[in-house]
């Protein structure tokens, strides 16, 4: 193989790996946004997130959350996430596969003939 040639096979292996990854890692976002929205309320304080009259304890220890808009705001921000990174995973491909050999600079010996 020669040596451009494997370059080439590197740089699309890497590609196509980080691109992998980023679009794992949408869909997983995408995927536990409601975990991660819980994980979020936990964090900053359920009345504090959802009003103090949303929030209600039960005897065994539960809570109840009673906002579901509120909810649904705090689950926004993963969601955006997720798109996001699945779109630059797709970008990054589109980007690769859309790639061009450079043009000749003036000066520039001629490409050898096949």
């Amino acid at each position: 193989m020669r040596r451009p040639v494997m370059k080439s096979v590197l740089l699309g292996l890497i590609v196509v790996g980080e691109a992998l990854a980023l679009a794992s890692a949408g869909f997983l976002t995408l995927w536990w946004s409601s975990d991660l929205m819980s994980w979020l309320i936990w964090k900053v304080g359920a009345e504090r997130a959802l009003g103090v009259g949303n929030v209600i304890y039960t005897e065994g220890g539960g809570v109840l959350l009673t906002n579901p808009g509120a909810m649904m705001l705090w689950t926004l921000p993963f969601w955006g996430l997720g798109v996001l990174q699945i779109g630059a995973a797709s970008t990054l491909i589109g980007l690769w596969l859309s790639r061009r050999e450079p043009a000749p600079r003036p000066g520039d010996s001629p490409p050898p003939a096949r």
